[in-house]
């Protein structure tokens, strides 16, 4: 069965079509305050949606102050612990060599060397930052991997680490941690056609199988 995919490109018939064509340039200006605008509007204007809570941070957090020099903060050594925070959802992949481990622990307290991050969490940082947020959840950074004793501890908590985000960035378009998700996107196979909207004018609006459209 055809699915329709129906959305404007042009600003004439924008009263009569609500769906946008997508933004392609997921790492761009307007994708950020894209993102900005519908936070706030749910926070502000959806009344079924769950506000978000003054909730204590994780026992570690990436400090995505700067994208380009992150690093491993102990959230007990701050002065006020009751901060939004924000936590990635991702996969993994085959890859774990670089996550928080016993040997270099207190290097990534003091730093963790940007280039050798995996692509999705370097993602998922510079998306914290551009969206006004300072602190990032991982898995992979915030636990470490080979302390069964911290990791009996930490797992627990996951469940409350993700429902306390103020938000959580589902990198589902990355089929692993070493992918990325803000590569630049393509306008999935559509059709050009001619609208006439209520108005009388002319413009145009373009038609694509649903199934086709690129994800986010």
């Amino acid at each position: 069965t055809f699915n329709p995919l129906l959305f404007i490109i042009d600003s004439v018939a924008a009263d009569d079509i609500v769906c946008r064509a997508p933004i392609l340039l997921v790492d761009s200006r307007m994708a950020r305050t894209l993102a900005l605008n519908c936070i706030r509007d749910c926070i502000d204007n959806h009344t079924s949606c769950a506000k978000p809570q003054r909730t204590c941070l994780p026992t570690r957090v990436i400090d995505c102050q700067d994208p380009a020099k992150p690093r491993l903060v102990i959230t007990a050594n701050l002065e006020d612990v009751y901060v939004p925070y924000v936590a990635l959802s991702y996969v993994w992949g085959k890859s774990d060599s670089h996550c928080t481990r016993i040997e270099n622990y207190e290097t990534y307290v003091e730093g963790i060397d940007h280039n050798i991050i995996p692509q999705t969490i370097c993602d998922a940082i510079t998306v914290t930052n551009g969206l006004e947020m300072r602190y990032l959840w991982v898995d992979a950074f915030c636990i470490i991997q080979d302390s069964n004793e911290d990791k009996v501890k930490e797992l627990v908590k996951m469940g409350s680490i993700y429902r306390d985000a103020y938000f959580t960035i589902v990198a589902s378009s990355s089929p692993e941690g070493g992918a990325g998700f803000l590569h630049t996107r393509i306008l999935p196979p559509h059709h050009r056609l001619p609208f006439y909207c209520s108005n009388g004018a002319l413009g145009s609006v373009c038609v694509g199988r649903r199934g086709e459209t690129v994800s986010a």
